[in-house]
């Protein structure tokens, strides 16, 4: 066999591993092609969330809809109440477990900051309501 058709065919297998893997990449956490939240998207996510403080489906609707009309218009990623809703959790419990009074911060001890503050807004709006 010609070296060259011998080289054509291991790209081909190598070619085909690497497409099994993204196939088996996108059946598990992330859909293939969709990225991790940038600090403007997460700063916008926590607008959208303090505007509304969500407290069930319904508000977390108006949450995905005000997002998804922002990032449609600023060429991000529209994404679904369950990677918004996740991504704010995340935000929380990252900002519960890590220092958030330092006084020169990076930014994302700052968006930590932010939504600590909007969850116990939820929070109280939740005490309220009942």
């Amino acid at each position: 066999m010609p070296k060259a058709l011998t080289k054509k065919k291991a790209s081909i297998a190598v070619k085909k591993k690497v497409l099994d893997r993204l196939k088996a990449k996108a059946t598990k956490g992330q859909l293939l092609g969709s990225c991790n939240f940038g600090i403007e998207e997460k700063l916008h996510l926590l607008d959208c969330v303090n505007q509304q403080l969500p407290i069930g489906g319904a508000g977390w609707k108006v949450v995905v809809e005000k997002y998804n009309k922002w990032a449609t218009e600023h060429d991000y990623a529209e994404r679904d109440d369950k990677s918004l809703k996740g991504k704010f959790d995340a935000l929380v419990h990252d900002a519960k477990s890590k220092p958030t009074s330092s006084a020169d911060c990076d930014p994302q001890t700052n968006l930590l900051a932010i939504a600590l503050k909007i969850e116990e807004a939820i929070e109280k709006k939740l005490e309220l309501s009942h």
